[in-house]
């Protein structure tokens, strides 16, 4: 899979009773045929990576409205709002949508796989991103498809820990296939990501939402291991006290 150089780069930093930090937003086109692209080379790129591809969804199939937040390893994803009408647009338009065909130029991106999370032709999607155990992270990534080539504009805006970043997407192909990468300075455990349509019926889709978790440091996991041993032996003790 080859790459284009990066589209676009932003980084703002913010101070909010702390020392400010930074985020930057890159997003790269791929240069290959849309159809036989999967994001495996992207994501491999990424430390430690835990993906939602929105496979194998519980009680979701394809061109199924969500209607409510959808749960997932990654955190959680919901609607930024507005009721979709256009051709796209599944179930009553006020909800995201998980799909699998007919997709407008929008597509599943995940090697063997066949879905994606929709906007559905709403204002856009809010990705809340958290890992479980609150794991940090210092990237995240997903797939970006078919966006804003009505007309709108996209604007793509991650904050979390005093953190805030933004850029916007305008004037796209029909169908264009992006892979979307926010880093931060500092790891966090928590970030929203908003994408922001500023129209209805210009919708998206996402897919290969990943999260490059930063793994407990090599002491503290020796110590959990220490303190769990030393547990063990005090209820022996005990236990032979009681004897």
């Amino acid at each position: 899979m080859n790459l284009k150089t990066t589209l676009f780069a932003t980084t703002t930093a913010i101070a909010m009773g702390g020392a400010a930090t930074a985020a930057t937003i890159e997003v790269e086109l791929y240069n290959t045929d849309p159809l036989n692209t999967s994001t495996d080379t992207y994501i491999d790129a990424l430390d430690n990576p835990v993906t939602q591809d929105f496979e194998n969804i519980e009680g979701v199939n394809g061109n199924t409205q969500l209607g409510g937040i959808l749960n997932t390893n990654v955190g959680s994803f919901e609607t930024l709002g507005g009721t979709g009408t256009g051709g796209s647009a599944v179930g009553d338009g006020t909800e995201l949508s998980v799909k699998n065909s007919n997709g407008f130029g929008r597509q599943n991106t995940t090697t063997g796989g066949e879905y994606w999370l929709d906007s559905n032709d709403t204002f856009g999607i809010r990705w809340i991103a958290s890992l479980a155990n609150n794991t940090k992270f210092t990237q995240l990534a997903f797939s970006l498809s078919d966006a804003v080539d009505q007309g709108a504009t996209l604007t793509v805006a991650a904050a979390g820990d005093f953190i805030t970043a933004d850029l916007d997407l305008s004037d796209q192909n029909n169908g264009t296939l992006q892979w979307v990468v926010v880093s931060f300075e500092n790891a966090v455990e928590m970030a929203t990501i908003s994408l922001t349509n500023s129209k209805l019926n210009d919708g998206f889709g996402i897919d290969d939402t990943t999260i490059a978790a930063v793994p407990l440091p090599a002491g503290i996991l020796l110590l959990g291991t220490a303190l769990g041993g030393l547990g063990v032996v005090r209820r022996r003790t005990a236990k032979k006290a009681d004897a």
